[in-house]
């Protein structure tokens, strides 16, 4: 029995002593779901144009929406900054392509300190080509962009109203 527990306390130090992050997470009210690798978050919001969480899947037209990424780190850092990548994608239920935003909404960022870095925003506004009474799929996709092996993503469906 001691020998069995020794066993199990050297595995539980070993595997919680690895520089490794991984998780799912899913918001019921909106549908919103997440998952990442690398990095740790402390969780993923669909936002208003206020960035205050929805408690719906369901968006007026015209409104302006985003993905918050709250407490995002371990990011690998560069000359002490990071690096972070973002973009978000709109699809129709058919799976087609509505909005393509910049494929890095970062894309010219001269890098960012760990604590500005740790709350990350990809929005878009509700309008045309997309129409009231549609569903669409939102997507983001975060990358580490000095570590490819830190990634997140998150989806969620909306009914525009």
């Amino acid at each position: 029995m001691k020998i069995y527990l020794s066993y199990l306390l050297f595995i539980t130090l070993a595997i919680s002593s690895c520089n490794f992050s991984a998780g799912i997470k899913k918001d019921l009210k909106t549908g919103l779901s997440f998952h990442y690798k690398g990095f740790r978050t402390n969780n993923v919001f669909l936002v208003d144009s206020a960035n205050q969480k929805l408690n719906s899947n369901k968006i007026p037209f015209n409104a302006k929406i985003g993905f918050l990424v709250y407490g995002i780190s371990k990011f690998s850092l560069k000359n002490g900054k990071i690096f972070p990548g973002m973009s978000v994608a709109v699809e129709d239920q058919n799976g087609f392509p509505v909005v393509n935003q910049s494929p890095d909404l970062f894309a010219n960022s001269p890098g960012f300190s760990e604590q500005e870095g740790s709350v990350l925003l990809g929005s878009i506004r509700i309008i045309p080509p997309m129409k009231a009474g549609q569903t669409y799929h939102l997507k983001t996709h975060v990358w580490d962009k000095n570590n490819a092996s830190n990634i997140l993503d998150a989806e969620a469906n909306i009914i525009v109203k």
